[in-house]
């Protein structure tokens, strides 16, 4: 039987939740539901399908304090660093070579280190049939669908093809990135598709072979770094051919050209989690509607979320608004305008605001 690697991928910087969210410390540090953080509940779920030494992290140098402090059980040699940005491709490509230096049948199972799943027996469950597939299906490409419950428009969608012999389960018609409100209420009425919710699951010796046909420059690079793995010199080598990688996603490098691509109809609940207006619609809201953390007072005042770390915050006569505080920052935010926070983070990095980010 294959061994099965879970990766986590952790390299975000959660811009959508700045003040909380910085760049040396991402969302997935921050505890949004409960006690404990979105990459803690992320890694307990996984250790569902895992022992935890065979659990795995993609991450980036300036989060090493933070894994060890949220993930202290992780053995250090199981967290894989990218010295840059190069999204998921790259990231994806290096942990098949840690996978497979562990071991040449590696099956791995991708997950985003920030996403909210509270049924997790029905997570592993899903995994558990993806696995059993890819065992039968050595050259299977797998992914995991979350079925629509409303027209969304933030996230992209998998339309599900000929069914095959195991239950929801599906080959892959086709991909379509983030879609207008008419397009989404179009897909969710027809109930051919799913959401894309970012997970994975493939041997890591077919993802690579993968990468030699769909995407040779960032596979051409992974060669490199076969070469010196395991070595003194691979994270110089590795520092040098990274910054030269394609910057680009598995989804449209490789899922949307694969004619081995497979999808789940997922069996548990999912957020992506994308901004404070999803945290506020996952959350436990009082009688006026409101989400309340710290030393806060109101008056006339609905829907909305309101956190308060270190100040007294009083607020009157408003509705559908985000209010964060921070020991140096406030953010004020008509939650209807959440994404938008992204845009304040661009600009304080033009501005050089480098004590807010």
């Amino acid at each position: 039987m294959n061994k099965i690697y879970p990766i986590i991928l952790a390299g975000g910087t959660g811009t959508r939740f700045w003040p909380k969210s910085r760049v040396s410390k991402p969302k997935q540090y921050l505890s949004l539901f409960d006690d404990v953080t979105l990459i803690q509940a992320t890694a307990a779920r996984l250790l569902g399908v895992c022992e935890p030494k065979d659990l795995l992290i993609v991450t980036s140098a300036e989060q090493s304090r933070w894994i060890s402090q949220h993930l202290p059980w992780v053995p250090p040699e199981n967290v894989i660093y990218e010295p840059a940005r190069r999204n998921t491709g790259p990231a994806v490509g290096l942990a098949a070579l840690q996978a497979m230096t562990r071991n040449p049948d590696a099956v791995m199972v991708l997950a985003p280190a920030d996403h909210l799943i509270r049924h997790s027996k029905a997570f592993v469950q899903d995994v558990n049939t993806a696995v059993e597939w890819i065992q039968n299906h050595p050259d299977a490409l797998m992914t995991l669908g979350v079925p629509p419950t409303f027209p969304a428009t933030g996230f992209g969608y998998i339309r599900c093809g000929q069914a095959t012999s195991e239950p929801d389960l599906y080959a892959v018609s086709g991909f379509s990135e983030k879609p207008d409100s008419e397009r989404a209420q179009q897909y969710l009425q027809s109930g051919d598709y799913l959401w894309n919710c970012g997970m994975f699951v493939w041997r890591a010796d077919t993802i690579l072979n993968a990468m030699r046909e769909f995407m040779p420059e960032l596979y051409k690079g992974l060669l490199a770094l076969r070469l010196v793995i395991g070595t003194q010199d691979f994270e110089s080598v590795l520092k040098d051919v990274y910054k030269n990688l394609p910057a680009e996603s598995i989804d449209y490098g490789i899922m949307e050209h694969t004619k081995n691509a497979y999808v789940i109809k997922a069996h548990f609940d999912w957020n992506d989690i994308g901004s404070w207006k999803q945290v506020f619609a996952e959350t436990e809201r009082d009688a006026q509607d409101n989400v309340v953390n710290g030393r806060v007072y109101l008056k006339d005042t609905k829907h909305c979320y309101i956190e308060a770390d270190d100040r007294t915050v009083a607020v009157i006569g408003l509705e559908n608004t985000i209010i964060i505080q921070t020991r140096d920052a406030l953010l004020i935010c008509d939650q209807d305008k959440a994404q938008d926070v992204k845009w304040l983070v661009n600009e304080l990095e033009k501005n050089n605001e480098k004590d807010l980010l």
